[in-house]
């Protein structure tokens, strides 16, 4: 397991990389072809989600994601939203894949409109990251983070496209890890 100054460490050193190296770094040096394996997950909070997200390196990242969504090399289903009977707030979980990365993705979150004159965000979740070869986790990520800088990142994609005369149907991915994927 990884200890939180370890952690530390890593999200700094993954931050001073290109974003889709750094997902292929961190993630590669784990690979346990023979013998038992230890199984690590990454965790990152809000604090450090919001250090990594450097905008952009996510505008660009969501510039490829795009990309590979128009090439049908990503893939977001429809999200799927659990409001039970008589509670205060319900689940929505919104799976993806992006084949280029090779990284299959979930974003959960509660929404809890009650919350709004609590502690506690009226929106709360996880980005969960997991390899596409043995299905192994790799990461959670703090879900509010990485949604307000994707949100900013994918209309300055758009902004740009407008301004440079492309026009084009665009798929909102939901979430982008600063690791560098993106989670519907």
């Amino acid at each position: 397991s990884l200890t939180a100054g370890t952690n530390a460490r890593k999200c700094r050193t993954i931050k001073r990389m290109d974003v889709q190296r750094a997902i292929r770094r961190r993630f590669s040096f784990d690979c346990h072809p023979q013998g038992d394996v230890t199984m690590e997950i990454l965790v990152i909070n809000q604090k450090e989600a919001r250090e990594l997200l450097d905008m952009e390196s996510c505008i660009r990242l969501m510039s490829e994601v795009l990309k590979s969504l128009e090439r049908g090399r990503a893939r977001m289903p429809l999200r799927s939203v659990l409001w039970p009977e008589n509670a205060k707030g319900g689940l929505a979980a919104m799976p993806s894949i992006i084949e280029d990365l090779n990284i299959i993705g979930l974003k959960v979150i509660t929404v809890f409109p009650e919350n709004a004159n609590t502690p506690y965000d009226s929106h709360q979740g996880a980005v969960l990251l997991f390899e596409t070869d043995h299905g192994r986790p790799l990461a959670m990520v703090d879900a509010s983070a990485i949604t307000a800088v994707r949100t900013a990142a994918v209309s300055a994609v758009a902004t740009r496209s407008s301004s440079t005369g492309v026009t084009a149907t665009v798929t909102v991915p939901l979430a982008v890890s600063p690791l560098g994927s993106a989670i519907s």
